[in-house]
């Protein structure tokens, strides 16, 4: 009998898990600098030496794609109210 395929969800879930593995490790080596609270919180607690495991850091990628999504509108708006600072210097 065939093994039966993964479905393209599970196998976009395990992709988006890796993705954030590998962010973490490289956060942890300081090749990447945290984007998010989540990542942040994984910096922290691997400063202070605490205990605790790489995969509680781990989100489904539904949400992984929801918070990178969030994090991409924050850096439009901030980048638009750069512009708008430079555009109208007597402005705010």
């Amino acid at each position: 009998m065939k093994p039966r395929q993964t479905d393209r969800r599970r196998q976009r879930d395990q992709f988006l898990r890796q993705i954030q593995r590998l962010r973490l490790r490289g956060i942890a080596r300081g090749e990447i600098e945290p984007a998010s609270e989540r990542e942040e919180g994984w910096l922290v607690n691997l400063r202070t030496g605490a205990r605790f495991r790489e995969d509680d850091f781990i989100i489904p990628g539904l949400l992984f794609s929801a918070e990178r999504m969030l994090i991409e509108l924050e850096a439009q708006e901030a980048g638009e109210e750069g512009a708008d600072a430079q555009a109208d210097p007597d402005a705010g």
